[in-house]
């Protein structure tokens, strides 16, 4: 996971940024994640692509099987973003700390609201993904015996309730003789 090799490889958020101090450096150290040095087309998976320099338009390949163009954020959360993969680096790599929304706005020198959307989209497709089977499994059991525990007690209710009124139609029908 990104989040993880990018806080195994970089002690500091200093050292992310003296690191990967260009918006370049930041698009071939993804690709090298993400491909491993070898681009996939992310709409056929052919691997066989071309490097296109479109300086304008930042790095981009281009299948050669289905001749098309995609860049690196292709096939991920942030595809739509318009943020530099920089900035977005640094937030990934501040997300686990918990960081504010307003303190990461001010760190990305980005807007709350933006800061908010972005923290948003690392907490729902890769903190989320942290969670392993294991703890899926042990949430939905303890949901599970939750509803169990409630289950029993509001049967246990419905009982004391029928035991009650059966005492109190004995009381009455003894009365009565």
């Amino acid at each position: 996971m990104i989040i993880e090799h990018l806080r195994q490889e970089f002690e500091s958020t200093f050292d992310l940024l003296s690191e990967l101090n260009t918006e370049e450096k930041c698009v071939d150290y993804l690709a090298q994640f993400r491909w491993n040095g070898k681009p996939i087309c992310q709409y056929c998976n052919h691997d066989v692509c071309y490097e296109l320099n479109l300086t304008n338009r930042g790095k981009r390949w281009k299948c050669k099987k289905c001749r098309k163009q995609f860049s690196i954020r292709i096939g991920t959360p942030f595809q739509e973003s318009k943020l530099p993969i920089r900035k977005l680096f640094v937030a990934l790599y501040l997300s686990p700390e918990g960081i504010s929304t307003h303190q990461l706005g001010r760190v990305l020198s980005i807007s709350q609201k933006s800061a908010w959307y972005l923290d948003k989209k690392i907490k729902n497709n890769f903190i989320a993904n942290e969670m392993t089977e294991n703890s899926i499994y042990q949430f939905y059991d303890d949901k599970c015996d939750d509803a169990t525990k409630r289950f029993n007690e509001a049967i246990d209710v419905v009982v004391e309730t029928y035991e009650k009124i059966a005492r109190y139609y004995n009381i009455l029908y003894a009365m009565e003789e």
